[in-house]
């Protein structure tokens, strides 16, 4: 088998310049040409050798036999090629932030998570990145550890959208690419010259793709992460968005500047925004539509959420209406998450 450095396009005559002046370019094999990258026929050297410049260039060591043809292959059969069977538990599922791939790598596949990257990599070469997740999203801004596993160290995402950037720390903030149906939905929604709430807004999807859909709309969008809210700020501006505000603080005390505001209040908090239902009231028009995202379970969890949204209108004295729900994803086994589409009519007869 001969040794090639593999390496992108954009970075192989710098590379091979480097290689040829440290004479480690085996001038007997020619350099090869797939897809977007290049291979550089190496000496056979010890990888450990040129470590640095493997992670300098992005590039990797593979071997090939004499005429083989580097070619894309499907990453699941190479998965399976690694781990055996992936139609069991871990089939190498992944969610793709721009060129960064997050996956969830069971502590059994530690040991191989080097070679699942790698494989990961090849199959699609605008993957330059690979982090697996460390748990669960959790505590009050809903961030999920994550560690390095291979390829450009790098934890800063460059995610698009519905014709939007978004630039923001995956170790910092919550981002879900699993809401970007969610985010197009509600967007297709608003009104003419709508005033939006957005709570929860975190480093901005739901606020600046409503805006800048949507020029002659007002978006207000709260978050009290203040790294979420540092992106979300430099996200407006990347984006040339002039009517997004982006409130840094806890809704249960920013909720209070904006009295009777907003024609529409998107709350995607699925954890608890069920207990913010006063806070939306009280920015709310005498008017309003109202998304609620919630986790419930699967079996009537749907119903008991309704049970709730109108046990509070009989409470607080308000009416409602419209209400429509829609599964986003299932969450686990036994648990989903919703949103809860409702009108909201100040002073009508109670629901």
């Amino acid at each position: 088998m001969d040794q090639y450095i593999r390496v992108s396009k954009p970075n192989a005559e710098k590379l091979k310049r480097i290689i040829s002046e440290k004479d480690r370019l085996n001038r007997k094999l020619p350099v090869r040409h797939s897809g977007n990258y290049v291979y550089l026929p190496l000496l056979n050297i010890d990888k450990e050798r040129i470590k640095n410049l493997l992670g300098r260039f992005d590039a990797r060591i593979v071997r090939m036999k004499k005429g083989e043809i580097p070619e894309k292959t499907k990453f699941a059969d190479r998965l399976k090629g690694i781990v055996g069977d992936v139609r069991g538990g871990f089939a190498g599922r992944y969610d793709l932030l721009g060129d960064i791939a997050i996956m969830e790598i069971p502590p059994e596949l530690s040991p191989k998570e080097g070679e699942i990257a790698g494989a990961l990599m090849d199959s699609d070469p605008k993957i330059r990145t690979v982090l697996a997740k460390g748990g669960p999203v959790s505590g009050t801004y809903r961030i999920r550890k994550v560690r390095y596993v291979g390829g450009r160290k790098n934890f800063i995402a460059e995610y698009r959208e519905n014709g939007c950037l978004f630039r923001f720390d995956v170790r910092k903030t919550f981002f879900s690419v699993r809401l970007s149906y969610e985010r197009t939905r509600i967007s297709s929604l608003v009104g003419r010259r709508e005033k939006v709430m957005v709570m929860f807004a975190g480093v901005g999807p739901f606020a600046i793709v409503i805006a800048k859909a949507h020029k002659d709309s007002d978006v207000v969008a709260i978050e009290a992460n203040a790294d979420a809210c540092k992106a979300m700020v430099g996200n407006i501006a990347a984006n040339k968005v002039q009517n997004v505000s982006a409130v840094l603080g806890d809704v249960r005390v920013r909720y209070k500047e904006y009295k009777n505001f907003a024609d529409r209040v998107v709350m995607p908090l699925p954890m608890s925004a069920g207990s913010f239902l006063t806070e939306a009231l009280y920015v709310a028009k005498d008017k309003a539509v109202v998304h609620l995202y919630r986790f419930c379970r699967a079996d009537g969890g749907t119903e008991e959420v309704i049970r709730e949204i109108k046990e509070h209108a009989r409470g607080h004295g308000y009416a409602i209406s419209k209400i429509t729900t829609r599964v986003v994803r299932p969450y686990s086994p036994k648990e989903i998450e919703i949103v809860v589409d409702y009108t909201i009519r100040k002073g009508g007869k109670r629901g």
